[in-house]
């Protein structure tokens, strides 16, 4: 809701301090989400399981296929996802104001992503899996669309003329 706000807010004023301020907030709240349940919600948390996982998209494979608990693991595949589609659309807030591009913000998606991840298999919080970072990215990716969407909308939407009383 937040970031709703932030993009309502900033999309009809000028890039003036109070759009950079909530364009900021919106992406610490995204970061803050992130850390917060990914590693917060975990505490005391022991995994009897492999601490990592570096082959990429086996885990989702077992998990679709039924060769693991399906009901956590699908929850963790659509978690992973959803969690970073908020960072991806704070992020794409921003770029659009300093004209970055969309690769440098994904980096920046990939890089939180492992962070959270090494962070996990150090304080003992989860499995660090190849998985997780590639749905993570992939939901950053998303909530860049999804703003890029809003953006096409709210400029192609209905318009009223403007009538003259002059």
């Amino acid at each position: 809701m937040a970031l709703l706000g932030a993009w309502v807010i900033t999309s009809r004023t000028e890039h003036n301090r109070l759009t950079r301020t909530l364009q900021a907030c919106a992406l610490s709240l995204s970061i803050i989400a992130i850390i917060y349940i990914t590693l917060g919600t975990r505490l005391g948390y022991s995994s009897r399981e492999a601490k990592v996982s570096l082959v990429p998209a086996i885990d989702t494979f077992h998990a679709l296929t039924g060769q693991t608990t399906a009901t956590v693991t699908i929850a963790g595949i659509i978690g992973n996802i959803v969690l970073f589609i908020p960072l991806g659309f704070s992020l794409s807030l921003i770029a659009a104001r300093k004209n970055r591009k969309t690769t440098t913000n994904l980096i920046g998606a990939t890089m939180l992503s492992i962070s959270v991840e090494f962070a996990q298999f150090v304080l003992d919080q989860g499995v660090m899996a190849v998985d997780d970072v590639l749905l993570n990215v992939a939901g950053a990716a998303m909530g860049w669309v999804a703003h890029g969407w809003a953006d096409r909308l709210r400029n192609t939407g209905p318009t009223v003329p403007k009538r003259n009383y002059g």
